[in-house]
């Protein structure tokens, strides 16, 4: 029975989850503190199906392997444990209890004891991402610094002004070339843009509006009739209304004929 195993797992390794800290206990209690003969100090060989006795009841068979699964490879993960050999048939997956490395330290290369020396470098399992640079960046381009999203509004303004001021030759549909200059007075010389009937309000070169209404006012209305019995047949004598008189303004109701 590992009781010092049993006692590192209790000091050093409570911030697992409570399946995977289960687990790593059921190890550390079955295996070796010291070396045996066949076998090596903090090797847990006993099984899957040993540990799923740690594991809380209920469920089938299979759902409780597959939590001891997910456990085994959080305590993998987590430095706290490694694979020694594959599972074959008759024979139970090994693994090699870590428990006096520190969490959080680098778990990159774990070396297996049961390893002879052969002469050459000692070989090594990999166990996680490898730590520290591997060529890889992070997002981004290295060396491209970030542009900066905001420039200059007097710069862009300035630029605005010089592309407003650049003649602009319109062509017409005669075919003639007839170059006519819009500079910014024309096109900012009113704040709405439309004049009261809908069109533009910009101004020709002879400084007339460009809407033929602006340019030609309607007429005013005709001055009403002193007396609405002046006109002919009796009427306003204003033709147009429903007896053929003109209607001036609201006067319908002073034609003795429409009234009616």
């Amino acid at each position: 029975m590992g009781a010092r195993l049993v006692t590192e797992a209790l000091m050093s390794w409570t911030h697992l989850t409570d399946r995977a800290f289960r687990v790593l206990i059921r190890m550390a209690h079955t295996a070796l503190d010291n070396n045996a003969p066949t076998t090596p100090a903090g090797r847990y060989f006993g099984g899957h199906d040993l540990l799923a006795t740690v594991i809380a009841p209920g469920g089938t068979p299979q759902s409780r392997l597959k939590t001891v699964q997910r456990a085994v490879a959080e305590l993998i993960r987590q430095g706290a444990v490694h694979r020694v050999n594959t599972a074959r048939a008759g024979s139970n997956q090994v693994y090699q209890l870590t428990l006096d490395r520190r969490p959080g330290t680098d778990r990159s290369r774990v070396e297996s004891p049961d390893r002879p020396d052969r002469g050459g470098p000692p070989e090594t399992d990999t166990i996680g991402p490898p730590q520290g640079d591997t060529g890889r960046h992070e997002r981004g381009t290295v060396g491209v610094h970030p542009r900066n999203q905001e420039e200059p509004r007097e710069e862009l303004s300035q630029e605005r002004r010089g592309a407003f001021r650049t003649a602009v030759t319109v062509t017409r549909a005669s075919g003639r070339d007839d170059p006519t200059t819009k500079t910014t007075d024309d096109l900012t010389s009113n704040t709405s843009g439309r004049c009261s009937h809908g069109n533009s309000r910009r101004r020709r070169r002879d400084g007339q509006p460009r809407c033929a209404r602006c340019r030609s006012p309607e007429p005013e209305a005709e001055p009403r009739i002193s007396n609405p019995l002046d006109g002919a047949n009796g009427s306003c004598g204003a033709t147009g209304c429903a007896r053929g008189f003109v209607l001036v303004a609201e006067r319908l109701e002073y034609c003795p004929i429409c009234s009616k």
